[in-house]
């Protein structure tokens, strides 16, 4: 099978809807799941294409909605649970942590949750507070769960896939912002499943990132090459289970670690993995450098977002002042990098974007 191009959304719905065809027993619930906007377009078609016995519109009871995938799955099915958006999952904590999380260990192995539950980032458009929250470590902490983050469209495709066949319960979170990336996809799915993508090698330092942070990571890296600053870049998409044997390498390597979470800072993904560096007692040249949101609620204003995200000029001065370069320098390529962007407005990730739905 040939290589295909295509965005990050329309990855997402091809692996759902080759899985579908392949196996009968997968099925979607989901809000939204015969709605015109069809989950950003991650689902377009497939309610008319499979029928609604396998394209199942769930009343707006969150709670009810995980408890029913859930014993679906222990049925025989294999369920991906679409939510609109990460926050409604906090309605089903308790189906999530005390059923789903637990079921094959209090079962003694006898009862397998193959669900994925798809869980949207909002960002921008004045989503504000309570449509913009990035909780993955809050998933992360939970012994029981896999947690995945794709970032670009192979990784959608091929973790999708994977993950609909898993026989755990799988969170599955995507940034709304990463559903505009656009990229190959390879057909021939690895079933080896990595912890993270490596998307840059060098000697200088060690950048770990995840999410959309991760596209605006490989920006900056990309054009730190022209000045011959160098660094290892992985995106983390896979925070649970979490391995870290080859970032370690690189730390040995670079002896320079920055992180870039795509929630607050504190307590976040950046936060374990240098905890973990510190248990290996690897030698730092220079203190680590962690980026994240602040701890305070995501504003709705735009004139207030600036601040809050991690942007392009952060990482920048960032790695500037990890790697001891003069001010002087850092001023002079940073000014180079933003002649040579297209700037779009703050809460805009791509020219295509119409709106959070």
């Amino acid at each position: 099978m040939k290589n295909q191009k295509i965005t990050y959304a329309n990855a997402i719905k091809l692996a759902i809807d080759e899985s579908m065809h392949k196996d009968k027993n997968i099925v979607l619930f989901g809000e939204g799941v015969d709605d015109p906007s069809s989950m950003f377009g991650t689902i377009k078609g497939l309610a008319k294409k499979y029928g609604s016995n396998r394209a199942v519109e769930m009343p707006l009871s969150e709670n009810c909605l995980i408890g029913a995938a859930i014993g679906s799955s222990m049925m025989g099915d294999k369920v991906i649970v679409n939510l609109q958006r990460v926050e409604f999952a906090l309605l089903a904590l308790e189906q999530i942590i005390n059923n789903a999380a637990k079921a094959h260990y209090i079962s003694q192995g006898k009862h397998k949750v193959s669900i994925v539950i798809r869980l949207i980032i909002g960002r921008g458009w004045g989503q504000g507070p309570e449509h913009s929250q990035s909780l993955e470590t809050l998933f992360s902490s939970i012994p029981g769960l896999k947690v995945m983050m794709p970032v670009f469209p192979n990784e959608a495709y091929e973790m999708m896939k994977l993950a609909i066949f898993d026989q755990n319960p799988i969170i599955f979170l995507e940034q709304r912002w990463c559903h505009y990336t656009y990229g190959l996809i390879n057909k021939k799915v690895n079933l080896q499943l990595n912890c993270f993508t490596k998307l840059n090698s060098g000697s200088d330092l060690t950048l770990i990132s995840s999410g959309y942070a991760s596209v605006e990571a490989l920006k900056v890296i990309k054009f730190l090459k022209k000045y011959n600053i160098k660094i290892d870049l992985f995106n983390i998409k896979v925070l649970r289970p979490l391995s870290l044997r080859l970032i370690f390498n690189s730390v040995k390597k670079t002896k320079r670690f920055i992180s870039i979470d795509n929630g607050p800072k504190t307590l976040g993904l950046g936060s374990e993995i240098l905890s973990q560096i510190v248990e290996k007692s690897l030698i730092l040249k220079s203190p680590p450098i962690r980026l994240g949101l602040p701890d305070h609620p995501i504003p709705s204003s735009r004139s207030f977002i600036n601040e809050v995200y991690v942007t392009p000029k952060k990482i920048f001065y960032s790695i500037f002042n990890n790697l001891k370069i003069s001010k002087k320098q850092s001023n002079r390529i940073y000014l180079e990098y933003k002649k040579s962007i297209k700037v779009l407005p703050l809460d805009i990730p791509h020219p295509d974007f119409q709106g959070p739905f």
